[in-house]
């Protein structure tokens, strides 16, 4: 092993919250993007996705509970209805959950990063060193998926996400020669097979 460096980038911050919040829902699909043509979708999206069934559900349960009262269909009827008041419950209390660890998410790295940084490639795995917070170090052992977005949908940010198996992942603007220097790191370093280009948002 040795600390000498063999790749480096460096990358400055621009729209910080929109890639940050990208960055976490293509995070959290890393394993469905390597495996499938998924679209990579937000944070955001994915909060309101479970408010919309979450309501949907609700309004199901409304309805099957007036027809069980109106028609008197008896205990079957109520027991869906239930159900589904309680998986509408249970999707409204999972976005509020994940909504809360999403701020507290955002703050944290707000308070602890800066617009500028870098990212170092080298035998003894990856080093980021932010202008603002302590240098974060990830052996190659630990990196999961890298998934890069080169072309997207006109105002939406392009991205490149590094996740590892821990639960955290380093994020930064595309460009070129980013995703060429994390693309030789990767070969260099028997990683290439975690490497996912993605274009659809």
């Amino acid at each position: 092993m040795t600390g000498e460096t063999f790749f480096q980038l460096h990358y400055h911050l621009t729209d910080t919250e929109r890639l940050f919040d990208l960055a976490q829902g293509i995070a959290a699909r890393r394993r469905r993007l390597k495996k499938h043509d998924a679209r990579c979708r937000s944070f955001t999206w994915y909060a309101r996705g479970l408010l919309r069934r979450g309501i949907a559900f609700l309004i199901l349960a409304a309805v099957l509970g007036a027809m069980t009262a109106l028609l008197e269909l008896g205990g079957m009827s109520w027991a869906m209805a239930g159900v589904c008041a309680g998986c509408g419950v249970m999707e409204l209390v999972l976005r509020g959950m994940l909504r809360r660890i999403y701020r507290r998410s955002w703050q944290q790295f707000r308070q602890q990063n800066g617009p500028d940084g870098t990212v170092n490639f080298d035998a003894g795995g990856i080093r980021e060193e932010n202008e603002k917070g302590k240098p974060t170090h990830f052996d190659w052992a630990d990196w999961d998926v890298c998934v890069v977005t080169p072309k997207v949908i006109v105002l939406t940010p392009k991205v490149i996400v590094l996740t590892f198996k821990t639960p955290v992942l380093l994020f930064f603007p595309y460009s070129r020669e980013a995703a060429i220097t994390v693309a030789h790191a990767a070969r260099a370093f028997g990683k290439e097979d975690s490497l996912v280009y993605r274009k659809r948002i």
